[in-house]
């Protein structure tokens, strides 16, 4: 029996997985536990894509781990803060590679009953060996942002603040970061269909889960809207967005065009907006609009552009 079948029986039979070489996260994060940890500042260059680092130890945040429906999730607070911990949860049970951002739906009593997590799969955290990343923009493996670093310990005073952009150059966060998501993606990759099969009414009940979560909260708000409070709300909104398409229709959008800038106003220039070039306003379509043109230094009007109660509910383009 060759090496990955080993581990995969082990891991079906609730044993250590030996042979696996690169630590998942739910070991990474019981290394780091409930602690305080450091932001590391980042800041990121999209144009070029490079990360450049500039100081620390301005903010602090306390993590704290629970279990949920039996995923390894973690709350994180920034340090005197009155605002809610934001909570992550591994990407899966079996060698989990990140954590994903997101938080219990439904109210209390479904909460607890049918344990479903709406996740916001752009933002994720990953554990590495004494930093923590935390991921933006994430689309896969080859595909995100670093958005934010911390040291997964509380850093203070002048030395630390003064050492640790150097600290940040020689850590090597973008190469490590990438060879940890190539290998532990691999590694998930290969226990993950064994684990699905073994597994299967744990993953169909979850699926179950969010379904039914879904029917209830659509009644619960199909109740709400057919009820006299309901229908009260929705007839003022009804109400509003016709009054907005009329006022819409008495207006003329204008598009100026041109070069540098432009008033566009009434014919005695006593009111009018200035736009640059590829800008846009909209004007009250009952009157005339001229185009106000700089001549040496003085706006001075040039031509009509809209007639009284022509373009209503149109769009003009002005060079």
């Amino acid at each position: 029996m060759n090496k990955f079948k080993l581990s995969a029986l082990g891991l079906l039979l609730g044993l250590p997985l030996f042979g696996i070489s690169q630590e998942n996260q739910n070991v990474k994060a019981d290394k780091v536990g409930d602690k305080v940890i450091t932001e590391y500042n980042v800041e990121y260059d999209r144009s070029s894509g490079a990360y450049s680092y500039t100081g620390c130890c301005k903010y602090f945040y306390q993590l704290t781990f629970k279990e949920f429906d039996g995923k390894k999730a973690f709350g994180s607070q920034r340090s005197e803060s009155s605002l809610a911990p934001t909570f992550y949860y591994v990407d899966e049970e079996v060698f989990p590679v990140t954590f994903i951002k997101g938080r219990d739906r439904g109210n209390k009593e479904q909460q607890e009953r049918l344990k479903v997590i709406d996740y916001t799969m752009s933002e994720r955290i990953v554990f590495l060996d004494g930093w923590i990343y935390e991921l933006h923009d994430w689309v896969s493996k080859d595909d995100y942002t670093i958005k934010k670093i911390y040291a997964d310990e509380e850093a203070k005073g002048f030395k630390a603040v003064m050492g640790s952009i150097k600290k940040m150059e020689a850590a090597g966060h973008e190469e490590r970061l990438q060879k940890y998501l190539d290998e532990a993606f691999a590694k998930q990759d290969e226990l993950l269909p064994a684990w699905k099969e073994a597994n299967a009414e744990l993953v169909q009940r979850r699926i179950d889960n969010n379904n039914i979560l879904t029917a209830e909260i659509q009644g619960r708000n199909d109740e709400y809207w057919a009820s006299e409070e309901g229908q009260a709300i929705k007839k003022r909104n009804e109400l509003a967005n016709k009054n907005n398409a009329e006022d819409a229709k008495k207006e003329v959008k204008l598009i100026y065009k041109g070069s540098g800038t432009a008033k566009f106003g009434d014919a005695s220039n006593t009111w009018g907006s200035v736009l640059g070039a590829g800008q846009s306003t909209s004007m009250k379509c009952d009157q005339d609009i001229y185009i106000y043109r700089d001549v040496n230094g003085v706006a001075t009007r040039a031509e009509k552009v809209s007639s009284a109660g022509s373009n209503c509910g149109g769009t003009v383009e002005v060079e």
